[in-house]
């Protein structure tokens, strides 16, 4: 049975880069949002850390804002080693599963 962190946990605020999980897994929902006069862009890793193998990189203009990614079933963006973000101006939550 997969693990779905959500929550707290998910939280990425702004200018924080984070490891949201350990280990294999699967994105199913992204929600990015600023109120920055420019378009930001944060950046998804299959990493215990933020560097290392790109995921997806998400920018997000500010008449886009909040920016909502649905992944459909079957078709989530998995990680083996870890999810991390670099969330660069955005405030970032994220609904991912382990051990997908």
């Amino acid at each position: 049975m997969a693990t779905i962190y959500a929550g707290a946990s998910s939280f990425v605020p702004a200018g924080s880069p984070a490891t949201i999980h350990t280990g294999r897994g699967a994105l199913l929902a992204l929600l990015a949002s600023h109120g920055q006069a420019a378009a930001q862009t944060l950046t998804l890793y299959d990493s215990g850390a933020a560097s290392g193998t790109i995921l997806a990189r998400v920018t997000v203009a500010p008449e886009a804002s909040p920016a909502v990614i649905l992944f459909p079933d079957g078709f989530p963006l998995r990680f083996a080693t870890g999810l991390a973000v670099d969330p660069g101006g955005c405030d970032v939550s994220v609904i991912a599963s382990g051990g997908a």
